[in-house]
């Protein structure tokens, strides 16, 4: 999430509030690069930069889903980067982040 584009009057930032990368190999500098607009997007419902809220990722085979406070519809459906099976998942942030609630499920 960037919170700060959340409500940007800019659209290119608006489109900007929600990414997927898959470090090491694909950093957000080099998607934006080689594949801008493609694993960015814009977070609908769009909630407010200083507010709580939900956030259900989805790894799948093949693709990647974020969903913003219960929505039906994803914010962010992407290929995935990177074919590993198993390993890690991690949350990066650049600041100050406040997490609660946070669990990682096995859906298989």
């Amino acid at each position: 999430f960037r919170p700060f584009n959340f409500g940007s009057s800019d659209p290119v930032r608006r489109s900007h509030a929600i990414q997927y990368i898959a470090h090491p190999d694909w950093p957000w500098d080099r998607l934006r690069q080689e594949k801008p607009d493609q694993y960015e997007s814009r977070v609908t419902p769009e909630p407010q930069a200083n507010d709580w809220c939900r956030l259900k990722v989805v790894f799948g085979e093949k693709r990647v889903q974020a969903f913003v406070n219960d929505s039906e519809q994803p914010s962010l459906d992407v290929p995935r980067l990177s074919d590993t099976e198993a390993g890690s998942v991690g949350l990066w942030f650049n600041g100050i982040a406040e997490f609660k609630n946070f669990r990682v499920t096995n859906l298989q």
